[in-house]
């Protein structure tokens, strides 16, 4: 399996016109190398769990910002993360995942891909997506769509106690055709 680093500039419309158009084109990572899992790497900085799967699948509602989840939701959310101190908070999609899915929607007619993709979302203190990287995909193109959808998406950034953090947001999302 390929990890694959995305930083975007470019309007989303541009970005997935031009993915549809390359979608035969291989990526490795940046040092040009092919990862199969996380779990072989050393950490480095994200406090996602590592031991599992992160649990950010959507089983969320895709209206409610992260103020308006439920505790038990918020908790469902923290439990993709090591050790999160209960001063501190995950970034977040700023209006909820609905605003992301609607452009995944469309790819996902277009594509008619099947299959599970992970994505860890680096968020700056400001609530913007500055990278992506593709831990799971069941074909680059689709990877590199979402990728690109989530690093168009604003977020409600992290907090570290009581100041905003730079902090990944692992994104899981199971792809089936019917």
């Amino acid at each position: 399996m390929k990890r694959v680093r995305v930083v975007i500039g470019a309007s989303l419309p541009a970005l997935l016109a031009g993915m549809f158009a390359l979608a035969s084109t291989a990526w490795a990572d940046e040092t040009g190398t092919t990862n199969s899992r996380k779990e072989d790497r050393p950490a480095t900085g994200s406090n996602i769990r590592r031991d599992k799967t992160p649990l950010l699948s959507w089983a969320l509602p895709m209206d409610k910002t992260y103020d308006q989840l439920s505790p038990e939701e918020k908790k469902h959310v923290r439990s993709a993360y090591e050790e999160m101190p209960a001063t501190d908070e995950p970034p977040y999609p700023l209006f909820g995942m609905g605003k992301a899915s609607e452009p995944m929607s469309e790819i996902q007619q277009k594509l008619l891909a099947q299959g599970r993709v992970r994505i860890d979302v680096r968020v700056d203190r400001n609530g913007e997506a500055v990278s992506a990287t593709i831990v799971e995909t069941p074909n680059t193109t689709i990877g590199k769509a979402v990728a690109m959808v989530l690093m168009h998406t604003k977020f409600k950034p992290a907090k570290c106690g009581d100041q905003r953090c730079e902090m990944d947001f692992p994104f899981a999302f199971n792809f089936i055709v019917k």
